[in-house]
């Protein structure tokens, strides 16, 4: 079969300021909606299972706000800074229901698998909610010569998931030559 038909909406806005003549901010904001109620074909052209689908539809509904924060300043002509902070949020607002996995139109109902069944899986509607922090500095030792000093930071808080929240911490030293 081809896959379902689904909707995309996205609004989006970015802008950015020049604070003064060596510093400048710029921003970017979207909200998206992702969503799928397309009916589910049957388990079974030939045969009906005892346990019918739990429901008609997936019923998909996904939101995502993102937001992006970044700031640049030269502080001298051998000095610079910049910073940026992210945050995304994944909102995954699809029914949870147990669905039987069929093993194919060949094989009598009463051979099927039961919810209680091992063979029946949920499924997983994953969410996610992110936060990234990254500041870094330069400082210019030649005009050819750059040395570039960094650090983020990342946490991740994921909807059943083995790991609910990792946090993850870098440390940056460039030298460019």
């Amino acid at each position: 079969s081809l896959f379902p038909d689904n909707q995309a909406h996205q609004v989006k806005f970015d802008g950015g300021y020049n604070f003064t003549p060596s510093t400048r901010g710029n921003v970017t904001v979207s909200y998206s909606r992702w969503l799928q109620d397309q009916n589910f074909l049957p388990y079974s052209n030939i045969f009906t299972p005892a346990t019918p689908l739990p429901r008609s539809s997936l019923d998909g509904d996904i939101a995502t706000l993102f937001t992006n924060v970044n700031l640049f300043s030269r502080l001298t002509n051998k000095l610079d800074v910049k910073a940026r902070y992210t945050y995304e949020n994944r909102d995954n607002n699809t029914p949870r229901d147990t669905y039987l996995r069929m093993q194919g139109d060949t094989v009598n109902t009463a051979q099927q698998p039961t919810p209680t069944d091992d063979q029946a899986r949920v499924n997983w509607n994953y969410g996610l909610l992110r936060h990234f922090v990254d500041a870094e500095a330069g400082y210019r030792i030649t005009p050819m010569t750059k040395l570039q000093l960094g650090y983020s930071f990342e946490r991740k808080e994921r909807d059943y998931s083995e790991v609910d929240t990792t946090d993850e911490h870098t440390g940056r030293v460039r030298l460019s030559a």
